[in-house]
């Protein structure tokens, strides 16, 4: 099919014309068409108006008007090089002319579905318990967001009756105006537009060729809190969405729309609370979905065009990370990006619309033992201390509920228990002290009462601490060198395999899948195979 492709796109140039080859390849692969038999009355419709969109929206994009020209230059192609008879040709031609008005009527109107990132997340049926403030504060938050400020400025700029081009944008002259009075880039003003359109902050006539500022613009951001709430998460959804594909469209790509690619950058922040992720594995996820759009490429071409694309308009993850920072969905410190409280509250909400259980935390005072550790691993550093503080306050059993939680628990909830039983203090001495007698604990023991560790205190450590990690790969290395002193990782492994620890071959694979040291991973992957063979 690719040598089509290719024969397909030759074609078009000694023509004059230029292919769009990605287009063909999506026509040829889903019609399933190579000669005069393999369409049959019937099929360009259903293609056009069912299985293409379908396809679509199930990558998260808006199936392409490109697509009816892109099938007539194909039934065109395979006349001229004998493969489809000329009366065939004509009545797949009739079709085509037939049903291009609702094909064309679709994608104007075509809504793509967010998403459900509990599939994202393989439907768990329960995440860990958060802490979020409360709606009226997190309400104030999505009000003050500066994107959508900016997308209502433009809107109000509209004011009433202007007329706009054929597509529904402002014309040349008012696009100009518009930039010098509200202080924008025209590259600045086509996002705002789509923003400010897709919050209804635009009335247009049902033509689409008179604009006004609407009613919704003229009342923000002094709404109702569920409203403000609802407004934010039509621009999140929008943003993460279409914002790298409008720049594709505003920079005439001719290789990829990068439309919906932003799309799992939401529920991969929600699972890293606590760690967040580099900002350069943004953008290595956007170059990754890109990469499939160009699949039909060589590498070698897909790169090149790749590395034009970035040194021409700049990177795609950095300019998606910018607008999300200006409409309050991440932070972004250290080159290090988490979900802001807004947007891990719209996080959670599509989660729990999709059946997953993410309960919301009680007053530190009233937690338990256990919700405190389940919540631990979402907490930065500063947020795990307030709450550990707050929550020792309130109650003389702290540390005996801690141990009793870590000597029962999992790997991941004895080193969280471990961890905040070290903000007790005096109180939790006598505990201490006898952890030393608790197998599971005494590492930890030892370790806080500076006694002497060994290699199979330094394993049960290491396994507990790489499981608390719950699979993120980047900070394992971390891990390994705080456990583990320089040249005693094979030692440390060799006794871990051998510990009756229920997490040690998950803990040791996970090692030798992330670690970037390929000695240490080796090893660590040679011992993960000894835990299994093991069993």
């Amino acid at each position: 099919m690719e040598q089509t492709v290719a024969a397909f796109s030759r074609w078009a140039e000694q023509r004059g014309g230029e292919a769009d080859s990605g287009t063909a390849l999506i026509a040829l692969s889903m019609l399933g068409f190579e000669d005069a038999d393999d369409l049959k009355p019937g099929d360009l419709a259903e293609f056009l108006l069912d299985a293409y969109p379908e396809a679509m929206a199930a990558f998260g994009q808006a199936p392409d008007e490109i697509m009816v020209d892109t099938l007539r230059d194909l039934l065109a192609f395979f006349g001229d090089n004998g493969r489809l008879p000329a009366e065939r040709m004509s009545r797949l031609l009739g079709e085509l002319d037939e049903v291009e008005p609702e094909f064309l009527d679709l994608v104007e109107t075509f809504d793509i579905p967010m998403p459900d990132l509990a599939s994202a997340l393989g439907s768990p049926d329960r995440l860990p318990p958060i802490r979020l403030p409360s709606l009226d504060v997190l309400a104030a938050d999505a009000r003050r967001a500066p994107l959508i400020a900016d997308a209502r400025a433009l809107a109000l700029w509209v004011g009433e009756g202007r007329r706009t081009t054929p597509d529904s944008e402002l014309t040349e002259a008012d696009a100009e105006q518009a930039e010098r009075s509200v202080g924008i880039t025209a590259a600045e003003r086509a996002q705002l537009w789509e923003v400010a359109d897709a919050l209804g902050f635009l009335d247009f006539t049902e033509d689409d060729v008179i604009v006004s500022s609407s009613a919704d613009a003229r009342a923000w951001p002094d709404v109702d809190d569920e409203t403000a709430l609802a407004q934010w998460g039509r621009a999140l959804t929008h943003v993460l969405m279409h914002s790298v594909a409008i720049d594709a469209f505003t920079y005439h790509s001719k290789h990829f729309t990068m439309e919906g690619i932003g799309i799992p950058l939401l529920s991969v922040l929600f699972l890293r609370q606590g760690h967040g992720m580099p900002t350069g594995g943004v953008s290595e996820a956007i170059r990754i979905a890109v990469d499939i759009e160009l699949e039909h490429l060589a590498p070698k071409a897909a790169d090149r065009l790749w590395r034009e694309w970035v040194a021409e308009h700049g990177d795609p993850g950095q300019a998606l990370l910018d607008r999300l920072t200006r409409l309050g969905a991440v932070r972004i410190d250290d080159d290090v990006v988490t979900l802001t409280p807004v947007a891990r509250h719209a996080a959670r909400s599509q989660l729990v619309d999709g059946g997953v259980d993410i309960p919301l935390l009680p007053p530190s005072a009233e937690m338990t033992a256990q919700q405190l550790i389940d919540a631990a691993p979402g907490f930065s550093e500063a947020e795990l201390a307030a709450e550990v503080r707050a929550w020792i306050t309130s109650r003389d059993t702290a540390a005996r509920e801690l141990f009793g939680l870590a000597a029962r628990g999992d790997g991941g909830e004895r080193k969280w228990a471990m961890d905040v039983a070290k903000h007790l203090g005096a109180a939790a001495d006598d505990q201490w002290q006898a952890a030393l007698d608790v197998p599971p604990l005494c590492a930890y023991a030892k370790s806080t009462l500076d006694k002497p560790l060994d290699d199979t205190d330094r394993a049960w450590l290491l396994i507990d601490t790489v499981t608390s990690l719950n699979g993120i790969p980047e900070p394992i290395a971390a891990a390994v060198a705080e456990v583990v002193p320089p040249g005693r990782e094979e030692a440390v492994f060799e006794a871990a395999w051998r510990l009756p620890h229920p997490q040690a071959g998950q803990a040791l694979t996970d090692v030798g899948e992330a670690h970037p040291d390929k000695k240490i991973a080796k090893a660590a992957r040679k011992a993960a195979f000894k835990a299994a063979s093991r069993r």
